[in-house]
């Protein structure tokens, strides 16, 4: 597994490395033109940070894809689950690495600035939002690797048409269940960023977190869907090789 996880690394490295130069020059070109801690600043990283992860989540999408177009790759004698969850994993360890990289971003910021700027409660409410987000980007790349799966299970022309389709299938059905059942659409994204801003005079900069307690049963209905729609994937990729 890590010797495919590192081989999916190595053939987009160069587009990936790309990503972060990127972000860490539009930083420093931020702050040299804006050195003044505001909301300004810190949209536009936070912004910037969102872009690579989609970035990443995409070319992790790609790079499986390509994976089950290649010839050579499916005449090795690896299980066809390993082949859904190498990308996978490399995309929830490039999301990590991203999240490093802001903490250490942040902490720049705190050395330089003071922690006087951030909300009282900031921690748990960043750790939070961080955990559903990459949760919810996970289940994002799997419902576009299932998409992938069934458009190239069918000898068909107008696969992209086919993936969208799934897409939107998947994502509607998904969100009208949830809605059905437990009151909420997504719940990995509805309650991400679900939380008050509240003015308090006993923290340093004048604001805290309202923060809604974090209902579990919808993430794990999602972890459920998530483990079926691999299941179908391992199904369809051995019918394909059988073939």
């Amino acid at each position: 597994m890590l010797k495919l996880i590192k081989y999916d690394f190595r053939r987009s490295r160069d587009r990936i490395l790309a990503y972060f130069v990127i972000a860490i020059l539009v930083h420093a070109a931020t702050w040299y033109w804006n050195r003044n801690m505001g909301v300004q600043l810190v949209a536009i990283n936070l912004t910037t940070y969102v872009v690579v992860g989609i970035s990443l989540l995409l070319t992790s999408a790609i790079t499986y894809g390509r994976n089950l177009k290649s010839y050579h790759r499916r005449l090795l004698p690896l299980s066809s689950l390993y082949t859904i969850l190498s990308p996978l994993l490399l995309c929830w360890a490039l999301l990590f690495s991203v999240v490093i990289i802001a903490t250490l971003h942040l902490g720049i910021y705190i050395l330089v600035y003071s922690a006087d700027f951030l909300p009282g409660n900031f921690w748990p409410v960043a750790l939070n939002c961080m955990l559903q987000l990459i949760w919810f980007s996970g289940l994002t790349l799997i419902s576009i690797m299932f998409a992938i799966t069934v458009a190239n299970s069918l000898r068909v022309r107008g696969k992209i048409w086919i993936i969208i389709a799934v897409l939107v299938v998947f994502q509607n059905g998904l969100s009208y269940l949830e809605q059905l059942m437990f009151k909420s659409s997504l719940a990995g994204v509805e309650s991400m960023f679900e939380f008050d801003v509240l003015d308090v005079d006993s923290v340093r900069s004048g604001i805290t977190f309202s923060y809604p307690d974090l209902n579990y049963w919808p993430m794990l209905f999602e972890a459920a869907v998530a483990v079926i729609l691999i299941y179908v994937m391992n199904v369809l990729l051995k019918r394909r090789v059988e073939a």
